[in-house]
């Protein structure tokens, strides 16, 4: 059985990653929505952006940007954990780019049990099975 707080905690670690490296006036998204062998979670975000020979080594630990280690506190251990949590789960994680300037976190956690889905807002692009609400 997976542990709900570890998953809460990989959350909030791209969420506040999110916040602090979208400036104002910034757009950030929460998804999440199920396929039929995985609940899947995106963090979208309207921030600076992580190039491609970062992103190779964005997930190892104490690990970080060249050009951030001046403007922002932290050892590089959060996308590290929060690695570990979601494969602890039997799931995956990744970060891919987002349009022109941002990046989408999108990790996943497989379904061991049937679950029924619950319809919350409904969006036209996945027949009612994607939620999508944005924190400000």
């Amino acid at each position: 059985m997976g542990s709900t707080s570890r998953l809460r905690q990989v959350l909030l670690n791209l969420l506040s990653n999110a916040i602090k490296y979208t400036p104002e006036p910034g757009l950030i998204k929460l998804r999440c929505f199920r396929t039929l062998t995985d609940v899947v979670f995106q963090i979208i975000d309207s921030g600076i952006g992580i190039s491609s020979s970062d992103r190779a080594y964005l997930f190892e630990p104490y690990h970080r940007l060249e050009r951030d280690r001046e403007r922002f506190d932290g050892m590089g251990l959060g996308l590290a954990l929060s690695k570990r949590f979601v494969e602890l789960h039997g799931g995956k994680i990744w970060v891919e780019n987002a349009n022109e300037h941002g990046s989408i976190f999108t990790f996943t956690i497989p379904i061991l049990i049937s679950v029924k889905p619950v319809y919350l807002k409904p969006s036209l692009k996945n027949k009612g099975k994607l939620y999508e609400t944005v924190v400000n």
